[in-house]
């Protein structure tokens, strides 16, 4: 079962009103609000919180089996400018950072985010933990970027993970970096310095 109770508090001269509390009384100790069919919160025991979401296997684990153009998860920024909407936050000398997975068929890793143990250098790469995959872009603390190399030592630093040699009869597939226009009439690309 549950047990309700209420208390009546006070923070200095802010007066909190009544403090209400659920607490489980079952040996399981989960406390759910659904319906015949679907889950709309769930209380684990061990302090997962379930949004759509039966038994949450994580903190938060929100589940929308609907579609929805305007997505699952809301932040509104209402607030002056110069002001962060959403912190992703490490503690303790760890990296900071957001990974992304398609899975259907096929299952397709990706994770950006700041790499504490390489100089806090933000990465963008195609697994979602930096130990594994392959760093596609590094932006460095110095404001230096890295194309297919975490070590960028110009503004622009494109290195190419190939031996492949050039040759006269490969060299078309074989560039670190394509310059191509979509004219058909004139073919011109190309790259201006001023």
């Amino acid at each position: 079962g549950l047990l309700f109770t209420s208390a009546v508090g006070s923070l200095g001269s802010n007066y909190l009103g009544a403090k209400h509390t659920i607490t489980a009384q079952s040996g399981g100790g989960e406390i759910t609000i659904k319906n015949d069919t679907y889950t709309w919160l769930d209380l684990a025991p061990n302090g997962n919180v379930g949004i759509g979401v039966d038994n949450p296997s994580v903190v938060l684990d929100i589940a929308s089996n609907g579609a929805n153009t305007n997505g699952i998860v809301r932040i509104q920024n209402n607030m002056q400018n110069n002001y962060e909407t959403l912190r992703i936050h490490s503690v303790g000398n760890y990296d900071a950072q957001m990974s992304f997975l398609a899975q259907g068929t096929s299952t397709y890793w990706g994770g950006f985010g700041i790499d504490y143990s390489d100089a806090g250098k933000f990465k963008l790469q195609t697994d979602n933990l930096f130990a594994g995959g392959s760093t596609l872009m590094t932006w460095a603390r110095d404001g230096n970027v890295g194309i297919g190399t975490s070590s960028p030592s110009a503004p622009l630093h494109i290195r190419q993970n190939t031996s492949d040699a050039y040759t006269a009869t490969n060299y078309n597939d074989k560039a670190a970096l394509t310059i191509q226009s979509n004219n058909a009439d004139t073919n011109y690309s190309g790259i201006r310095f001023t």
